[in-house]
């Protein structure tokens, strides 16, 4: 996939990926314009990163710290599509979208009452020690098989 900071049209059709869940706004998300604030549309995404992280890695959250796979974010473009509002909850839908050496980059699409109303894409880097290392055998088989597209 090509570096674009607009999402690809295919990026914006829910059959694109191969993950999704639901995520439950918060009233706390909201401004004072009555719609989600755009810091809370980032961890929606947060959010549904981690069930997908649960997904793609095949454990439980108590398991994760305890994997010697750390993941960091190492960049993270969001797309602002449409305003989203409270109490209705999203729908995240997540996919790979590359595999690295040590790294990988995931597409990832909002979509509230069937609209996108956000996407974005997400590096994260295996590190250890402060230092990137490679992505283990068994971690880049599970993501390939959550590629976007397929």
């Amino acid at each position: 996939m090509k570096n674009n900071l607009r999402p690809f049209p295919e990026e914006l059709q829910p059959g694109y990926y191969p993950f999704s869940t639901a995520v439950q706004l918060r009233f706390g998300d909201i401004d004072v314009n009555s719609h989600v604030n755009n810091v809370s549309v980032a961890r929606l995404f947060e959010e549904g990163r981690l069930k997908f992280a649960l997904c793609y890695r095949n454990t439980e959250y108590e398991n994760m710290s305890a994997s010697d796979e750390k993941l960091v974010v190492a960049s993270s473009l969001i797309n602002y599509i449409g305003e989203v509002f409270y109490p209705e909850s999203v729908r995240i839908y997540l996919g790979v979208a590359e595999v690295g050496a040590s790294s990988f980059t995931q597409s990832c699409l909002m979509l509230q009452k069937g609209s996108p109303v956000a996407h974005s894409r997400v590096s994260l880097v295996r590190v250890d020690g402060g230092q990137s290392k490679p992505l283990s055998e068994s971690l880049r088989k599970s993501l390939l098989s959550f590629k976007v597209g397929s």
